[in-house]
């Protein structure tokens, strides 16, 4: 008898002792089998995806040995499939590779390379996920940036690391940056980016998403507008900003503006009274009410920011936000012991999540 005309008790007991690899070969063998196998969904370990110059790959694993490669690579000239799989209504040819890899291309002479190595991966992805619990992505790293390739990032998994980054910046379409920040659910973006294409662009944060950004790391910040950051919980800046930049996140910040944003970790210049001066001006600042207890307890709770015995010549205010009187705490520190070192200022909002690890609430 077939499996899918047994009775649903006999189908439960076969399909949960099916193996990791049993399950992929027979979820390609037919639409009815692979709905089937969708029924009994066994949980992932962890999925990755990674863009590179090459291919595009797919790495998913249910225990340390059972793992599957797949890769899409965008070279398809001298490349020939071993054998055929049905996934999501189309053929696609496969090739085994080294170790646990799988080449594959869809069987469609009309596209380009890169177009079909995309196909393929929107296809896998969504076959995959049929049959298996896919919810969440434990790192997507794109090196480059295949035209069309942001859009197809699927909004459904949470992604703990999204990292788009390389050696060098990475231009980026308008509406492919826009799409990241409102859409893609993020516990760590990590953007090196640029966009080239639109001179002196801004990125304008839409009222109507919420956030999706945990923790954003910033680069190359050429788009960003100082006075509306993106939409995050955590925003560092990795590169030394000007000094009127920090003045004008302050400043917005008490407008209330940046309402998101409830830690800030940020690259200032070297140290002196004019600098500080231009930071803090038109900005009204206060005794600091946190402990050396409190920061303690701030700089240990969160990944976000350093450890602290590493700064130096650490300093506090605060800052009251005009709308609601929202504390928030600026911490100035060096790198190193020497009080012309670097600087970084950290922005530490009085929230709820904030005060939370320290014992106290906002009130």
């Amino acid at each position: 008898m077939k499996l899918h005309r047994m009775p649903y008790l006999v189908q439960k007991m076969i399909v949960e002792e099916l193996g990791f690899n049993e399950r992929l070969f027979l979820s390609v063998t037919s639409r009815r089998t692979c709905s089937l196998l969708g029924m009994f969904k066994v949980n992932l370990d962890s999925i990755s995806i990674t863009v590179d110059t090459d291919d595009i790959r797919i790495t998913v694993w249910k225990t340390y040995f059972d793992e599957w490669t797949f890769k899409m690579p965008f070279n398809q000239r001298h490349w020939r499939g071993s054998s055929t799989w049905r996934i999501d209504g189309s053929v696609v040819q496969v090739g085994k590779g080294q170790y646990s890899a799988m080449y594959c291309r869809l069987n469609d002479e009309r596209l380009a390379t890169t177009e079909n190595a995309m196909t393929v991966f929107v296809k896998l992805l969504r076959h995959l996920k049929s049959f298996l619990n896919v919810r969440e992505c434990r790192h997507c790293f794109l090196r480059i940036i295949p035209v069309g390739f942001i859009p197809q990032l699927d909004c459904d998994l949470v992604y703990d690391l999204l990292n788009i980054s390389n050696l060098k910046t990475e231009p980026v379409a308008p509406e492919y940056l826009e799409f990241i920040l409102e859409n893609v659910q993020t516990k760590v973006l990590r953007l090196d980016v640029k966009v080239p294409s639109v001179r002196g662009y801004k990125y304008r944060r839409n009222p109507e998403k919420e956030r999706v950004v945990d923790r954003l790391q910033i680069q190359n910040y050429s788009w960003v507008d100082f006075s509306e950051l993106p939409v995050a919980r955590a925003i560092s800046i990795q590169s030394k900003i000007r000094l009127y930049d920090m003045n004008t996140i302050l400043k917005s910040w008490i407008a209330g503006r940046n309402r998101d944003m409830e830690i800030g970790d940020f690259e200032l210049g070297r140290y002196s009274p004019r600098n500080r001066k231009i930071i803090f001006n038109d900005v009204e600042t206060h005794v600091t009410e946190s402990t050396e207890a409190n920061m303690d307890s701030w700089f240990t709770a969160y990944r976000d920011l350093p450890d602290r015995s590493f700064l130096h010549n650490v300093t506090a205010v605060d800052i009251l936000r005009e709308t609601d009187g929202t504390r928030a705490t600026v911490v100035e520190a060096t790198n190193r012991p020497e009080h012309q070192s670097k600087r970084r200022m950290f922005v530490l909002v009085w929230s709820e999540a904030n005060l939370r690890p320290i014992g106290q609430d906002d009130n």
